[in-house]
């Protein structure tokens, strides 16, 4: 699968992904943040889930309607938590699920919101 993850989301989440043979992009490597309109511009032009820890994209995206490819956002949890529960997470939803959909995950659950 196909993959941006936010700074906040941390470079040990990307790695991660990366290590269980997932495309991703970091974005910290794309150079100045340009702004969470515009990360979930990237996402949404390149096919790629977003992986935030922001809440802002919900608002986004359910709120205001911009066009996503997918966000996952990960609740506050230390980062080896994070992976955990992401990895878990990608194993138990299938790909369109994830696809167009705003999943909120929590360290003992997800819940999934379809636009």
């Amino acid at each position: 699968m196909r993959f941006l993850v936010d700074s906040c989301a941390g470079r040990t989440v990307a790695r991660a992904l990366e290590a269980a043979n997932h495309d991703v992009e970091f974005v910290p490597d794309l150079g100045t943040d340009p702004g969470d309109e515009a990360i979930l511009q990237r996402a949404c032009t390149s096919g790629r889930i977003l992986i935030t820890m922001d809440t802002d994209f919900g608002r986004l995206v359910f709120l205001l309607g911009k066009p996503h490819a997918g966000v996952i956002r990960l609740r506050p949890m230390p980062p080896e938590q994070r992976i955990k529960v992401l990895l878990s997470i990608l194993e138990a939803v299938e790909a369109d699920t994830l696809t167009n959909s705003l999943i909120t995950a929590y360290p003992d659950h997800y819940r999934i919101r379809h636009q």
